[in-house]
C-alpha cells in the first residue's frame, strides 16, 4: 500500500472507513484537496434534493473525517447515521476507499491542474494555521511549500499517486471529471438573453 500523508487528529480510523457499509444509492464525491470537490459538491446538492442534504444537516458530510466540530463539520459518524440514499464526498484515494465499493455506490471524481492545486492548498493550509494552530499542517514559504507537494508531504499527498490510481481504474460505477473541462462547460451554459431581432417585439411591449 502506498504511504498516504494524512492528519491521523482529524481523520477517520482508516479501518472504519474500509467497513463503511455503502449501499446502491449512496453517492460519493472524491477528489484530491482544492482540486474541485466542493465547487462539484454544490452543483450535485442543488440536483440531488435542492440543498436538504442528507435530512437536516444541510451540508455533505465528509467520509474519512473524524466529528470534531460538531455544527460546523460533519463526518464519518454522520454518514453512517444517516439512510441511503446518501450524497457524501471524501478525499480519499483510491485504495482507502470502502470495501462495499464498486460494487456498491457510486463515485464522481475530479482532477484539477497540479500547479492550481499546489496554489490553492497553500492558501487553505495557511487560513488553518491561523485559525487553528492545533492542526497539523507545516507552512512556510510557497517555495518550501511547492517542495513539499513534489515530495507527497501536504494532506492526502502524494497527490500523483492519488491521481493516478482513479485514473487507471474504470468501473461503469465510476464517473471521472476534470475541473477545467467541468468549469468550461459550466460557462458555456450561461449565456445572455438574446436580443430579439429587428422588427420583432417582446411579448410585453406587444397590445
Amino acid at each position: 500500500m502506498t504511504m498516504v500523508f494524512i492528519d491521523r487528529g482529524t481523520v477517520q480510523d482508516l479501518d472504519d472507513i474500509k467497513g463503511f457499509p455503502m449501499a446502491d444509492g449512496d453517492l460519493l464525491v472524491v477528489g484530491f484537496p482544492k482540486s474541485g470537490t466542493s465547487w462539484l459538491q454544490v452543483m450535485i446538492t442543488n440536483l440531488w434534493d435542492d440543498w436538504n442534504t442528507c435530512g437536516e444537516l444541510h451540508k455533505v458530510p465528509s467520509l474519512h473525517g473524524r466529528n470534531a466540530f460538531e455544527g460546523h463539520y460533519y463526518g464519518y459518524a454522520d454518514c453512517l447515521a444517516l439512510e441511503s440514499p446518501r450524497l457524501m464526498k471524501t478525499h480519499l484515494p483510491l485504495e482507502l476507499m470502502p470495501s462495499a465499493w464498486p460494487d456498491h455506490g457510486k463515485v464522481v471524481h475530479i482532477t484539477r491542474n497540479p500547479k492550481d492545486v499546489s496554489i490553492s492548498l497553500f492558501h487553505e493550509l495557511r487560513h488553518m494555521q491561523r485559525t487553528d494552530p492545533s492542526a497539523e499542517v507545516q507552512v512556510d514559504d510557497f517555495d518550501t511549500h511547492f517542495e513539499r507537494f513534489l515530495a507527497g508531504e501536504v494532506p492526502w499527498g502524494p497527490y500523483p499517486d492519488s491521481v493516478l490510481g482513479w485514473y487507471e481504474f474504470d468501473h461503469p460505477n465510476l464517473l471521472k471529471i476534470t475541473y477545467d473541462v467541468t468549469l468550461l462547460a459550466s460557462f458555456r451554459q450561461i449565456r445572455p438573453p438574446e436580443e430579439p431581432h429587428a422588427g420583432e417585439a417582446h411579448d410585453g411591449a406587444r397590445s
